[in-house]
């Protein structure tokens, strides 16, 4: 996961002595400041403007483990090879119980990805060429997918041999049906889709069990070695919003859980992608107050001011400066 430039957060260690309540008290709490160290060399001590607090120990809101959904394929014979593939973190693909690395050809790689992305129809051979080689004669083009998919199928059968992996058929290439693919792309897009029904059902604890197994999914952005690719951007936009949205679920779940232990480690998630999302900046200023730790809640508002001036040249919202308002005069320490 990318961190914005000089994000600092500070931790709060919370202790509970042996069978008390599951509520972190004001006076349990010691709060440190641990500075990230920025992505260049070239930070600035004024760039320290996004502040955060994250419980390091605490109660534990119990939700359903996380269950990923089975492979997908068509089980025409006990001999097809299963494929996972990783592309929510460091691409990683694996034939059986075969890790498939040290690839020889790149674009042999950029060839599987293209088909893992979007498996639910062929690509065509000239969006191949065109994604790959842009400024090749077609003919060139041609000959190169050819060797680079020669090159598919001899590393993937590294975990699997004397099986196709890649069929050509009408001018279009996509994986063989029989293969039993899993890819953490499609397993996100299903729990999201299962926390939707159920929250439509009102079963709202099985829902945040679903967004909790997209945000373990949810590592890095997608295909992250592939950063400048920018017919990627839509597709990693679209991700990303899911993931952001799955974590402030999960936030305001635990505010009104009184957990506040998960609460702030979601919502740092948030402003470590998003430091501009006041939505988060105002749960945590809620999770401080209901700690008692007034101080806190000044200290994140200040830091929302800090960042929109920064970052957008405006100022909070009206809810937002009500919200730490309220807060600061004693009101509202509880969700609503």
């Amino acid at each position: 996961m990318r961190m914005p430039h000089g994000l600092a957060v500070v931790v709060a260690t919370a202790a509970r002595p042996t069978g008390a309540a599951p509520i972190v008290s004001a006076e349990a709490t010691r709060a440190r400041v641990i500075a990230l160290k920025a992505p260049t060399a070239s930070a600035r001590p004024h760039d320290m403007a996004v502040t955060t607090t994250v419980l390091e120990s605490g109660p534990k809101t119990k939700l359903p483990p996380a269950l990923f959904p089975e492979r997908r394929g068509t089980a025409l014979s006990s001999d097809a090879p299963r494929m996972t593939a990783f592309m929510l973190r460091s691409f990683h693909v694996q034939v059986d119980d075969v890790p498939i690395d040290g690839w020889v050809s790149h674009k042999a790689k950029a060839v599987l990805k293209l088909l893992l992305l979007d498996r639910s129809r062929p690509v065509l051979k000239e969006e191949l060429i065109e994604r790959l080689w842009p400024e090749t004669e077609p003919e060139a083009g041609k000959n190169n997918l050819n060797v680079a998919v020669h090159h598919l199928r001899r590393t993937l059968a590294r975990g699997h041999p004397d099986f196709p992996f890649v069929v050509v058929r009408n001018g279009s290439y996509r994986l063989d049906d029989r293969l039993m693919v899993w890819t953490d792309i499609e397993a996100f897009e299903q729990h999201m889709r299962r926390a939707g029904e159920l929250e439509r059902m009102q079963r709202p604890l099985e829902a945040m069990g679903e967004y909790a197994s997209c945000v373990a999914l949810h590592q890095h952005e997608l295909l992250a070695e592939d950063r400048y690719d920018r017919s990627l951007v839509p597709l990693r936009q679209r991700f990303r919003d899911h993931f952001l949205d799955a974590l402030d679920r999960l936030a305001r779940h635990h505010l009104e859980g009184r957990d506040q232990v998960a609460c702030t480690s979601a919502c740092a998630k948030i402003l470590t992608l998003d430091p501009c999302n006041e939505a988060a900046h105002r749960t945590l200023m809620k999770c401080y107050a209901m700690l008692g730790q007034p101080n806190l809640v000044q200290l994140q508002y200040r830091s929302c001011v800090n960042v929109l001036l920064r970052e957008l040249g405006v100022a909070p919202s009206t809810d937002t400066t009500a919200l730490y308002r309220a807060l600061a005069r004693g009101e509202a320490s509880a969700p609503h």
